[in-house]
């Protein structure tokens, strides 16, 4: 166990022993005025402002507006030709349906 404190004692002896290291000149500043102009330079959404990213983004939406137009329209031509407004009213909330009682 004496053997045990003697290491200990030893291995923290040479930490007496050791130098403080020395820091350049300004060591600090400099740092810091690196960290700043990274944080200058790179914008967080850099990747959303290049075109790889930009034209696939922009045809998929106007992929889905066309598509919705689209069936916007077919739908009007279905009911403006076929169904009168009352008829695409009742169709729409299934009021048309005859459950075999007379109500009026």
């Amino acid at each position: 166990m004496d053997n045990l404190n003697d290491e200990i004692e030893k291995a923290l002896g040479l930490t007496k022993r050791m130098e403080q290291v020395k820091m350049p000149d300004f060591f600090y500043t400099r740092l810091k005025a690196r960290m700043e102009n990274e944080l200058i330079a790179k914008p967080k959404f850099n990747w959303a402002l290049k075109p790889s990213f930009a034209i696939p983004a922009l045809a998929f939406v106007m992929l889905i507006n066309v598509v919705t137009i689209g069936q916007l329209v077919q739908k009007n031509d279905d009911t403006a030709n076929n169904q009168s407004p009352i008829e695409s009213f009742q169709s729409e909330y299934n009021l048309n349906a005859d459950y075999g009682l007379e109500l009026y």
